[in-house]
């Protein structure tokens, strides 16, 4: 019991590369390096899948998939990105395709709407107030559920995580110029969708 105590802590002080080192070495012998893998950036994965998909069980069946197929490639990996990076690079994949291979509508994400709830709550509204700001929060879900993928995932990682716009740029393997000119698009996309379901008179 202490061994395997000791020895899952000293992974948690290795870094990325050298847990996939360890994963390769030992030929699936010991999966606990990869484990720890999972562990640093099921997150990751979990979030580039429900942008995506927009519901808890399929980003979980996707979280799943990804590292699978990241396992299955490990060998692949050369380094020349970091491990998150690379990882990001096959949940986008992976989601895409799976998305072409669905040819379904894409549900909106639940992010999103939730720091518009939170935003929106200024102490104790009353009735009217309640039932205008539902409206418009139905309308800020049709509108973000007209964006792209590419223009939600951009979105999500710069103005609900607040991810730097140089660690955005490495993760989607753009340019800095790139990645704050999708920003920009996406929140004027974002900005135009809303104010057309605003305006939109109700039934």
């Amino acid at each position: 019991m202490g061994s395997d105590s000791n020895a899952n802590q000293d992974l948690g002080q290795l870094s990325d590369q050298e847990l996939v080192e360890r994963t390769l070495d030992r030929e699936g012998r010991d999966e606990r390096p990869f484990g720890e893998l999972f562990r640093r950036h099921r997150g990751l994965v979990w979030r580039v899948a429900i942008g995506y998909f927009g519901n808890v069980q399929d980003a979980e069946d996707m979280t799943q998939d990804v590292f699978f197929t990241a396992h299955r490639k490990l060998a692949q990996f050369r380094g020349e990105a970091s491990f998150r990076t690379w990882l990001h690079r096959i949940a986008t994949s992976r989601s895409k395709n799976e998305l072409r291979r669905r040819s379904r509508r894409l549900r909106t994400i639940d992010e999103p709407l939730e720091e518009a709830a939170a935003t929106a709550t200024n102490g104790s509204p009353g009735p009217e107030a309640v039932t205008v700001r539902g409206r418009r929060l139905q309308r800020l879900a049709l509108a973000i559920d007209s964006l792209t993928p590419e223009e939600r995932e951009v979105l999500r990682l710069v103005d609900l995580e607040q991810t730097p716009y140089k660690e955005v740029a490495e993760l989607l393997g753009l340019s800095l110029g790139a990645v704050k000119m999708r920003v920009l698009r996406a929140r004027g996309r974002l900005r135009e969708a809303f104010d057309t379901t605003e305006n939109r008179k109700d039934p």
